[in-house]
């Protein structure tokens, strides 16, 4: 389904830093600042997927005990739910990982190679 394919993609955007970012507001921000609030708000959206993650598994335990399954095919419907918790959860951990050194260091290291 459209929702699953979605979820297993955010991990990957994460990584790759592909969300979008609206700095109309901290374009004025020397870049370490601005750098250090990305880093923040990496954070707060590894938050919000753990959020999402931790409710799609509640959901799942839900689904699972009432036993719903597919209409044509009759496979159960909380398979999918554990594929999604695992992708958001993947998604929050790549986004906790990735925002410590942003705030913390307030630098890009990929930037410094160059």
């Amino acid at each position: 389904s459209a929702p699953l394919c979605a979820s297993l993609f955010l991990s990957l955007c994460q990584l790759k830093r592909g969300h979008v970012l609206a700095d109309l507001f901290t374009n004025w921000l020397p870049f370490p600042s601005r750098y250090r609030l990305d880093g923040l708000w990496t954070a707060l959206f590894a938050l919000a997927w753990a959020y999402v993650s931790w409710r799609l598994f509640e959901g799942m335990l839900e689904i699972r005990d009432y036993g719903d399954k597919t209409m044509l095919l009759g496979f159960p419907i909380w398979v999918n739910y554990l594929i999604a918790t695992f992708a958001t959860g993947l998604a929050a951990v790549i986004a906790l990982i990735g925002s410590v050194p942003m705030i913390l260091r307030g630098t890009n290291p990929e930037m410094e190679q160059l």
